[in-house]
């Protein structure tokens, strides 16, 4: 019985994931990719967006008037680094649980290298293309869902 205990722990532990050999390096590469995205950088950029989707909310649930929520949101977005400095770890935290150390090796390499650095430069385009593109792909599938669904049950 003992040996067959000993055999499953065996067993299961083969099934966990490899601890990295060193825990602090590998998150320390993982932080060293994001900052080579330029993570933080794309997320201050996001700021004026988001601030303009806030503005409504704001105004709804806490009142104001819009000369005080110009303001609030400017003093509420210089003090956005610290937000973000939380989020670019969290961010490095999945990265360093999700990839290996030569997979962040070659992120780091592809981010640093002429292709990696064309390419952050027109991320925020892409992005912004690509988001608009999956909001009209879901906008045709539930046109097309209803319209499909209404067929089926014979409504108009």
């Amino acid at each position: 019985m003992r040996r067959v205990a000993l055999g499953l722990i065996a067993a299961f532990a083969l099934c966990l994931p490899a601890a990295h050999a060193d825990d602090a390096a590998h998150l320390a590469l993982a932080r060293d990719v994001i900052a080579a995205m330029h993570t933080a950088d794309q997320m201050r950029l996001a700021l004026p967006a988001m601030a303009k989707q806030a503005r409504p909310v704001l105004f709804v649930q806490a009142g104001g008037d819009d000369k005080g929520i110009d303001d609030f949101l400017a003093r509420y977005d210089s003090n956005a680094d610290a937000l973000i400095t939380q989020v670019t770890d969290k961010i490095a935290e999945i990265y360093a649980q999700n990839l290996t150390d030569a997979d962040l090796k070659g992120l780091l390499a592809f981010y640093k290298s002429p292709a990696g650095l064309d390419f952050i430069g027109k991320e925020n385009v892409i992005t912004a293309a690509t988001q608009q593109l999956g909001v009209q792909w879901g906008q045709a599938y539930m046109r097309d869902a209803v319209q499909k669904y209404k067929a089926e049950r014979g409504v108009n």
